[in-house]
C-alpha cells in the first residue's frame, strides 16, 4: 500500500554533460503566429539563463471528463509553484472543439508555462484527426534542454509510433546527460489492453539500450512507479481529473507529480489533490 500523502524517489546524476539547446528563445520577436506550446517553450527556455539555480516541473495527464477536479488540480500545481508543467494529453473527451474550449480558462489558470501532448481523447470525434488539438496547443513532438536534462516529447496518440518516430527518440536519447520521456501511453506493464503497441518493443529496447533515465507516461488514471529494465524509472500520472481506475497501478488517486532539479540531484513526488 503507498503513502496517500505523497510519494518520492530521488536519484543522484552520475553523469552530466553540457549539451545545445534544440531551440532557442524569440522573446524579442513576433509570437503572433507561435503555438501555445512554442510560445511557453520559448518561456521555459529561460531557465537557462540560471544554469546554477535549482528548479522544478509539475508532470500530469488525463485532465478530461472533470472540470471540477481538473480546476482544483491547476490550483495544486500553482500552490507549488513549479518553473512549468507538462501535460501528457486527454485534454478532451472526444477531441471536440467545444470540449477544449470548455477546459482553456482552467490552462490558463495555471501561472507556468505549460506544454502539452496530445492524447488518444485529443483526437477528433474518433476520426483520429489532431487539428483541433493543434489548434489550441500546436506540434508536441518537441526535444530541448533545460541545463543539462534533455526532454524528449513524443505522440503516440493513435497507438503507435511512427518508424520515423523510433528513429528520432534514439537519436535524441543517445546523448550523455540526464535524459527524460515524455509521451501519453505507456509501452508495457501490468496494464491491460492500455499499452501502446506498434513501436513499443522498439521504444522499450531505445530506452534500455541507451540508459534513459526516466520516462513519463498517462492514460491509466491513477499512479504507478515501476522500472523499464535496470536504469529507467517508469511513472504513470494519469490522474488530472478523469475517472480513476486500476489496471494494476499502485494508487487510483487524482494528483500530479512534481520533479525538483538541484545541481547533480532529481526528485520526483507524487502530490495528491487533497479531498474537500
Amino acid at each position: 500500500m503507498v503513502s496517500l500523502k505523497y510519494i518520492s524517489h530521488a536519484v543522484a546524476l552520475t553523469m552530466i554533460i553540457p549539451m545545445l539547446l534544440m531551440a532557442s528563445s524569440r522573446a524579442d520577436s513576433d509570437t503572433s503566429s507561435l503555438s501555445r506550446n512554442e510560445i511557453n517553450l520559448d518561456k521555459i527556455l529561460k531557465i537557462n539563463e540560471h544554469p546554477d539555480k535549482p528548479f522544478s516541473f509539475v508532470v500530469l495527464g488525463d485532465s478530461r471528463s472533470n472540470p471540477d477536479i481538473f480546476a482544483r488540480i491547476a490550483d495544486l500545481i500553482n500552490s507549488l509553484e513549479p518553473d512549468f508543467v507538462l501535460h501528457l494529453g486527454d485534454i478532451a473527451i472526444n477531441g471536440l472543439t467545444s470540449e477544449f474550449d470548455e477546459v482553456m480558462p482552467i490552462f490558463d489558470k495555471v501561472k507556468s508555462p505549460l506544454i502539452a501532448v496530445i492524447g488518444n481523447h485529443d483526437l477528433s470525434d474518433g476520426r483520429n484527426i489532431k487539428s483541433n488539438f493543434y489548434k489550441y496547443f500546436g506540434q508536441c513532438e518537441l526535444t530541448f534542454d533545460v541545463h543539462n536534462i534533455r526532454f524528449i516529447l513524443a505522440d503516440n496518440s493513435l497507438g503507435y509510433l511512427k518508424k520515423s518516430q523510433c528513429k528520432r527518440i534514439r537519436k535524441d536519447l543517445d546523448t550523455g546527460g540526464t535524459r527524460m520521456l515524455f509521451m501519453h501511453a505507456p509501452p508495457d506493464g501490468p496494464y491491460p489492453k492500455h499499452n501502446f503497441e506498434g513501436g513499443a518493443r522498439e521504444l522499450v529496447d531505445t530506452i534500455t539500450d541507451t540508459g534513459c533515465e526516466y520516462a513519463f507516461f498517462s492514460h491509466i488514471h491513477g499512479y504507478d512507479h515501476r522500472m523499464i529494465g535496470k536504469n529507467c524509472h517508469a511513472y504513470i500520472t494519469g490522474g488530472g481529473g478523469a475517472e480513476l481506475n486500476g489496471y494494476g497501478i499502485a494508487a487510483e488517486i487524482h494528483h500530479v507529480l512534481l520533479v525538483t532539479v538541484s545541481g547533480n540531484n532529481i526528485n520526483v513526488r507524487m502530490i495528491p489533490l487533497s479531498k474537500e
